[in-house]
């Protein structure tokens, strides 16, 4: 790379939202622990997805859920976490006692 050169940014999308949207997503993170870029990500290519099959763009979006799929997914988000037979084979690491 030249000493000019600059690296490229990663790509940014900026957009205001009203504050009772704003309060929508923040319980949605809450609740599924999602994030607001990947939600963001997802949307938009859900949306691209969309506007390419069809050739053109509808508004209002719909967004469609499979509740059964949800529903699986936040089970097993919620299960305690047991530890599989592999991972409880590998060493732990040897340590030298009274380590600083």
């Amino acid at each position: 790379m030249a000493k000019n050169e600059k690296p490229l940014k990663e790509a940014f999308i900026g957009f205001r939202i009203t504050p009772e949207l704003r309060e929508r997503m923040d319980r949605i993170h809450r609740t599924y622990g999602s994030r607001t870029s990947t939600m963001a990500e997802a949307l938009l290519t859900a949306w691209c997805d969309l506007v390419e099959r069809d050739g053109r763009v509808r508004l209002p979006l719909r967004v469609e859920v499979d509740e059964d799929r949800v529903e699986l997914r936040v089970a097993e988000e919620q299960a305690p976490y047991h530890a599989s037979k592999s991972t409880a084979a590998v060493p732990r690491k040897a340590t030298r006692p009274n380590a600083s």
